[in-house]
């Protein structure tokens, strides 16, 4: 069946949405003269594939295309949460999944444009997400009931963690669940998958519950899922066309540096209060890696927003507040690293499952160069990507042009990585590590990640100040021992010496 899909991805402030848009207007305006064109799509539209701008308002911190922008072209799963609420990845393929047959039963062409890629990912490779029914058929294809690793753990919890994995928190309640249920939920994931409550920390409720969840669904150990997953064809849902658009580092840096300039401008500030009040009534501000509290911006502004009245500063920069600059710089930087995510994303994890033999002639992706704008991006970015969609959508696919053959960049960084990009090599990359020293209460321990964080831990000078502490204590307590042992001997010889 011709069930096409296109995407566009690409990091933050590449020009996602404004080549979507682009795109879904060629289609509109081909339908007049389709039949000469040799496909028959009356229309398109947008669905968003921005985890960020799912949630109504809030326009600026998101980076929402402005309606005027949007030329009339219906933009999808757009403004459809309210700042306090969850959306995960589950959730939006199903969403997505209907809207896209609802697009093709009406001869509408749909264009998944955003950069939240691991969405994306698990929209077109149905069978690497947990949560799909078709990859549990795989998995359980062979089995009923739970598996004998998950089986002998269960019978080993204590009654109340039992009660806890037979009665899990809803989803929607797990902000404001208190720091005791949390610890208990990592303590529960623990017991029962030792090897996966290593990759969270056990104040991120919301990522242990999923690992929960992910072990119910499929009567599996969530760690076994991910190896399940290693070893599962990457077969696209549809036939898909992905265009990456790319900017140097170099060059785009600058745009991002000038576009956070351009959010303070517009607004962001006014946006970062509003979110300050929601947290303080949903107790969101616990656990920040939450829905639109993940958004880049809320936590690099955190110190400012702890400084600033709760009443709105109009033009903080003109008072010059140190947390205020802070919080500019911080933003700037996590906007930068946050790029470089997403190009890692789709070198080693979306490359990989487009160039699988097992895909057929399903699948494409092409890399647009977006290092210069204007006259520049109407020619290496718009038209490219406008001519190679015509003929895709004309079912043309022995005329498709090469991916690699597009430019230099396109034939460096569309190759397939050398190295292995396995989902189970997450469970030992970033890992999560007690850290016996800090560690006050048992039941709230001090967790950092292996690796860089663990490295500038133990360097802190909190850390070396309870090292000395430790040791210092150590060596009293050694000196106190051999005093008493001392004085025992000389007891036992005086004693000797008398009888």
């Amino acid at each position: 069946m011709n069930s096409p899909v296109i995407a566009v991805v690409g990091t933050t402030g590449v020009g996602k949405s404004k080549l979507a848009v682009e795109l879904a207007l060629s289609v509109k305006s081909s339908a007049a003269d389709h039949s000469s064109r040799g496909f028959t799509w009356k229309d398109s539209r947008v669905l968003n594939a921005d985890a960020m701008q799912i949630y109504r308002g809030l326009d600026v911190i998101t980076n929402k295309m402005p309606v005027e922008e949007q030329c009339g072209v219906d933009h999808l799963l757009m403004s459809i949460r309210n700042a306090g609420e969850d959306y995960v990845v589950g959730e939006w393929v199903h969403d997505a999944s209907d809207l896209i047959k609802e697009c093709h039963e009406h001869d509408t062409i749909p264009i998944v444009a955003g950069g939240t890629h691991y969405w994306i990912q698990h929209l077109l490779f149905p069978e690497r997400l947990a949560s799909d029914p078709q990859f549990r058929s795989i998995i359980r294809s062979d089995e009923t009931g739970e598996s004998p690793e998950l089986a002998r753990s269960l019978l080993t919890l204590p009654g109340h963690l039992k009660s806890l994995y037979e009665h899990l928190p809803h989803r929607e309640s797990i902000a404001s669940i208190s720091e005791e249920d949390s610890y208990n939920l990592h303590d529960l994931l623990h017991r029962i998958d030792p090897i996966m409550s290593q990759r969270w920390h056990w104040k991120d409720s919301r990522k242990v519950l999923r690992s929960l969840e992910i072990i119910k669904e499929n009567g599996r150990l969530a760690s076994q899922v991910m190896r399940d997953q290693d070893t599962t064809e990457s077969l696209p849902r549809y036939r898909t066309l992905i265009f990456w658009i790319y900017a140097e580092p170099s060059l785009l840096d600058p745009r991002l540096d000038g576009r956070v300039d351009q959010m303070i401008k517009s607004g962001l500030v006014r946006e970062l209060h509003s979110l300050k009040a929601v947290a303080s009534t949903s107790r969101a501000s616990e656990i920040p890696t939450q829905g639109i509290f993940q958004s880049i911006g809320y936590k690099e502004f955190s110190a400012y927003l702890n400084d600033a009245p709760d009443t709105f500063i109009p033009d903080p920069s003109s008072s010059v507040s140190p947390s205020f600059l802070e919080g500019v710089a911080q933003m700037k930087l996590a906007t930068r690293q946050y790029a470089r995510r997403q190009v890692r994303w789709i070198r080693n994890r979306l490359i990989p499952a487009v160039a699988s033999p097992s895909r057929g002639n399903r699948a494409w992706i092409y890399l647009l160069d977006a290092n210069e704008l204007g006259e520049t991006w109407e020619l290496n970015v718009r038209d490219k990507a406008v001519s190679i969609m015509n003929q895709f959508l004309a079912n043309q696919d022995d005329d498709m042009p090469d991916p690699l053959s597009l430019s230099k960049q396109a034939a460096e960084l569309l190759q397939p990585p050398k190295s292995s990009s396995l989902p189970s090599e997450l469970l030992s990359a970033r890992r999560k590590r007690i850290c016996e020293i800090c560690t006050k209460n048992p039941t709230r321990p001090i967790m950092i990640e292996e690796g860089k964080e663990w490295r500038m831990h133990v360097k802190s000078r909190a850390h070396r100040g309870r090292v000395r502490r430790e040791q210092h204590l150590a060596t009293i307590r050694q000196l106190r021992e051999e005093a008493a042992e001392r004085a025992r001997l000389k007891a036992a010889e005086a004693s000797g010496g008398t009888t």
